[in-house]
């Protein structure tokens, strides 16, 4: 994942904070999960940093700091100020202290983005009980200007997609490395006649026991 090398540079092109569909399918998509403090946080550095992108909206200007710092502290080695090392299943497992050749604004990113509540590494939206969940959710969601947020990071089991806080939370993490046992699913979002939204989980039959796929579909409104 060297920044020359093919997958360092197609994962340096992707966005940490990414909002698409048109109306009710307008989603916010993040690999774990982000807060609305978070997502404050990001936009106000992105706003300092760089030109909002799009409609100036919190979620681009947030995203415009940490996929900026995405592409510009993690280099092939340790950066300046080297590393403090350890961590958990909560975090990475190498932290660094600073961005080399970067901003004050990078280098706060950059905590952003290495931290357990931060948008590559949060878990609390799934782990926490559901009313503090949801309360979360909602928050983000009303800041953004998003109907439901898609989340990875957490692993679902049996390879199936699942919602919470009445499908404003999608988990779409279904385990598709062999070494999570290999099953594939895919999330949509379409607008039907009246404006309104279906989000479905799209998920080919299991054989059991074996961690393979069919070619059947089994789709489930989420």
């Amino acid at each position: 994942i060297a920044p020359d090398a093919p997958a360092g540079i197609a994962l340096r092109s992707r966005r940490v904070v990414a909002i698409a569909g048109r109306g009710a399918c307008r989603t916010l998509f993040v690999h774990a999960g982000l807060t609305e403090p978070v997502l404050r946080q990001a936009a106000e550095l992105g706003t300092s940093l760089h030109q909002p992108a799009g409609n100036g909206s919190l979620a681009a200007a947030a995203d415009a700091a940490l996929s900026g710092a995405l592409r510009t502290c993690f280099t092939d080695g340790d950066p300046e100020g080297g590393s403090d090392g350890g961590a958990d299943m909560y975090g990475p497992r190498k932290r660094w202290k600073a961005c080399p050749g970067g901003s004050v604004e990078n280098t706060e990113a950059l905590t952003i983005l290495q931290s357990a509540v931060g948008p590559l590494w949060l878990r609390s939206f799934v782990e926490a009980p559901k009313q503090e969940t949801c309360r979360g959710v909602a928050a983000v969601l009303a800041a953004a200007g998003a109907h439901r947020m898609v989340v990875g990071h957490n692993r679902q089991a049996g390879g199936r997609p699942r919602s919470r806080c009445g499908g404003t939370l999608h988990m779409i993490d279904v385990g598709l490395s062999r070494a999570y046992g290999g099953y594939m699913a895919a999330w949509q979002c379409e607008l039907d006649e009246s404006g309104a939204a279906l989000a479905r989980a799209i998920v080919p039959d299991v054989i059991s026991g074996s961690g393979r796929n069919r070619g059947s579909r089994d789709d489930a409104e989420l």
